[in-house]
């Protein structure tokens, strides 16, 4: 009776058809499995694409700030240079008209790069947004610190941007405090932008490095020439 059921047609067809059908069912399984990894890690990397352009534009908006801080402060001496004025920073070195913004990262972001495995970045990276907002700080105090001054000293005449005015000797002793404040700040926000805008300029070149290369971003940076960041600050002029 067993050979009769193994020499069956119907038996090796029914053997066969469920190998088929198990094997066609399994290569159907695989290949959804391999789909939805391949989905799944395209979203990944859609999601770490998005933050890390989001990261990128912030870092860029870094970089800007502490350039266009550092070049108020510096024409501002270099005005006063050409105008063969010799008095202090105080005295023509007036406050920044809407400052910049605080940057913040994000958890994702930061996250997003700690997952691309460069230390070295990620440490370059992780402190600038502290860094820049700790600066519009400063300047924000600068700023407030100045139009008190200005407003202690009361009216004066004015010769361009250089405003003139007489003391007495007990004003000059009642304003001293708050002229050596200004001038200290002055020269901290000056100093601390030419050298916050060096390293933010370095960090973008390696973050954006990395994103070329792990994550296929084509973002290419160009900066334009910065003329007077490696020879003046405020701080050597004093």
């Amino acid at each position: 009776m067993l050979y009769s059921i193994l020499a069956a047609t119907e038996f090796w067809s029914a053997i066969v058809g469920a190998m088929v059908g198990g094997g066609i069912a399994y290569a159907v399984q695989i290949r959804a499995l391999k789909e939805s990894r391949e989905q799944r890690a395209a979203e990944r990397k859609q999601s770490q694409q998005a933050q890390a352009q989001s990261l990128l534009f912030k870092m860029i908006k870094i970089h800007s700030d502490h350039f266009s801080i550092f070049e108020f402060i510096e024409n501002s001496f270099a005005r006063a240079s050409e105008d063969g004025f010799k008095g202090e920073p105080w005295q023509f070195v007036i406050p920044i008209a809407n400052p910049p913004e605080p940057v913040h990262f994000s958890s994702d972001e930061m996250s997003m790069l700690l997952g691309l495995q460069n230390d070295d970045v990620f440490n370059e990276i992780v402190a600038i947004d502290t860094k820049h907002n700790g600066l519009i700080s400063a300047l924000n105090i600068l700023n407030l610190e100045r139009k008190q001054l200005t407003e202690k000293i009361g009216g004066g005449v004015a010769n361009g941007l250089v405003v003139t005015s007489v003391f007495s000797e007990q004003k000059v002793m009642e304003l001293s405090p708050y002229i050596i404040t200004v001038n200290e700040l002055i020269h901290h926000v000056h100093s601390a932008a030419r050298d916050h805008h060096r390293e933010s300029e370095q960090a973008l070149i390696k973050l954006n490095d990395i994103f070329r290369e792990k994550l296929d971003l084509k973002h290419k940076l160009t900066f334009k020439q910065r003329q007077n960041l490696s020879t003046k600050a405020a701080s050597e002029k004093s």
